[in-house]
């Protein structure tokens, strides 16, 4: 309940070993279950590596943007990681065939139209290590954040002060006017 938001946490079973198609269809039925219980109309999400891919799947392609207010996605391989081949190889997991760079996942979600009207920001480092490039994050139609003179890595946006801030402002409509670099 910080700052006036009461966070519903929803980690959909197996977001990182199934397809993330799958996981934007669990997304899906998470999002209409908060609204139904909360009788909130449109709600706000906030996502966090292979979560935000299947969160833009959700809104770009299942129309879920009809359903939702504010979107804020950090470290998210909008176009695919260098290192997912590798993890791919070694455990076969979908989630991870799905951000290989030309997948036909990436492929069918970069080439939807981005939704008119959609709010959403997609904060990214140049200090990530597992995305490769740092500026696979980026999205047409978003409003995009760099992190790369304010030192985060991969993990480090869950407990990052100004990164939560970041975040706070984009959900608080505030994400174009707010820095797009730190």
């Amino acid at each position: 309940i910080a700052d006036g938001y009461e966070p519903c946490v929803f980690e959909p079973p197996d977001l990182f070993t199934e397809s993330l198609a799958v996981g934007a269809e669990r997304i899906a039925v998470a999002v209409d279950e908060v609204r139904e219980a909360t009788g909130e109309d449109r709600i706000h999400i906030v996502a966090q590596c292979d979560g935000g891919v299947a969160t833009r799947y959700y809104l770009q392609l299942l129309a879920g943007d009809q359903k939702v207010d504010q979107v804020v996605t950090f470290v998210s391989a909008h176009h695919g990681t260098w290192l997912s081949p590798v993890g791919d190889w070694v455990t076969s997991f979908d989630a991870l065939a799905d951000i290989t760079p030309g997948s036909a996942f990436l492929e069918e979600l970069n080439g939807a139209p981005f939704p008119p009207g959609l709010m959403l920001t997609s904060i990214y480092s140049c200090n990530d290590e597992l995305m490769l490039p740092y500026d696979t994050s980026v999205v047409d139609g978003a409003t995009n954040v760099l992190f790369c003179d304010h030192y985060v890595k991969h993990f480090d946006p869950f407990w990052d002060p100004v990164v939560y801030e970041r975040i706070v402002a984009a959900l608080e409509g505030a994400g174009d006017s707010a820095p797009l670099y730190y």
